[in-house]
């Protein structure tokens, strides 16, 4: 067994930005509701480009499983007056009526008869999960993005109205995720999910990115499985440089392997299920999110006891997994950008 970082998640929740250019940070929730096919992928983000004024942005996207013609995403630009970004302190306001908090989201987008609205709860973790094998990584300017996850497991409370749609959360297997920096990976993916069919307490999270260092570009793949109280985390650089991982958008397989654990996958979803979101890096470069809360997810773990191996868990998980494809040009399959 091996356990992940952990980091007082409410000193790490707080936003990082003291008005410096050449800046990001976002706060991203997501949260599905299985019985009904139903899933959001909420964030509220900030950019302060090299050379242009900061700007705060709200975005929202919408994801029905069981009918993806209703899938929908949009955004709302802000100016940084409008926020209380500069005070490095939560509550988060964006805008009028728009809040992020350690405990709460609360925000509306587009026309009240056909936008989306929401209001969540949840009960904070005390410790917030790392994915960064090493803890220099979110001390040092390398890399130049951190990630953390204050509530990498939660259950969401509340509603969200989606036009004439009011869908009720009662315990919604959720995530609410932290990241700041001053440049986007060149190409990533990255899959979250918390909402297997059994058993259901198992949280998985991946994420493999490659980044430009100089003329060289460097490849990590980092991994978290928790399966009751056991918890599998890559912490070897050379586990991490090691995993075998590939795919294209919509399909991804893996393998990953340190000490007596490894962790097969494979994640997939039709195009169909896809949302696109348009990223603005502060050095005024873009990156293609291809984004799904609704894909498939197949994992196996084995554990090594001298040379044998032994499956000691196969999960799946049916149209909950969050997964996305991050790149240099767009998939012309994805039919809506934001």
């Amino acid at each position: 067994m091996r356990h992940p970082l952990v980091f007082p998640a409410v000193q790490w929740n707080r936003p990082r930005w003291r008005g410096q250019r050449g800046f990001y940070e976002v706060y991203f929730l997501k949260a599905n509701v299985p019985e009904q096919g139903f899933a959001v992928w909420l964030r509220y983000t900030l950019l302060a480009p090299r050379a242009a004024p900061p700007k705060a942005e709200l975005w929202g996207f919408v994801f029905d499983h069981r009918c993806p013609e209703r899938n929908w995403g949009t955004k709302q630009v802000l100016p940084v007056a409008d926020t209380n970004w500069r005070e490095c302190e939560l509550p988060l306001r964006v805008g009028e009526g728009n809040v992020m908090d350690h405990n709460l989201a609360q925000g509306s987008l587009g026309a009240h008869e056909a936008g989306l609205r929401w209001q969540l709860e949840w009960t904070p973790a005390p410790q917030g999960v790392g994915l960064f094998p090493m803890r220099w990584m979110y001390f040092l300017p390398l890399p130049r993005t951190k990630y953390l996850s204050p509530n990498w497991d939660a259950r969401f409370f509340g509603t969200i109205a989606f036009g004439d749609t009011l869908v009720a959360l009662h315990g919604a297997p959720a995530q609410q995720a932290h990241l700041w920096g001053t440049q986007y990976a060149e190409e990533w993916f990255w899959a979250h999910c918390n909402a297997f069919e059994d058993p259901p307490d198992a949280v998985f999270e991946m994420l493999v990115a490659s980044a430009r260092l100089g003329a060289r570009s460097l490849r990590l793949g980092m991994l978290c499985l928790r399966v009751g109280q056991q918890f599998y985390a890559l912490r070897r650089w050379r586990a991490c440089r090691a995993m075998q991982a590939a795919g294209e958008v919509g399909r991804w397989e893996f393998v990953a392997e340190q000490d007596d654990f490894r962790v097969e996958g494979t994640v997939r979803v039709e195009p169909h299920h896809l949302l696109g979101a348009c990223y603005e890096t502060p050095a005024g470069g873009r990156r293609y999110c291809h984004n799904t809360k609704v894909g498939d997810l197949q994992l196996r773990l084995l554990t090594r006891k001298g040379t044998l191996w032994r499956v000691e868990h196969s999960l799946e998980a049916q149209g909950t997994c969050a997964a996305e494809w991050v790149c240099l040009t767009q998939d012309p399959r994805v039919r809506l950008w934001v």
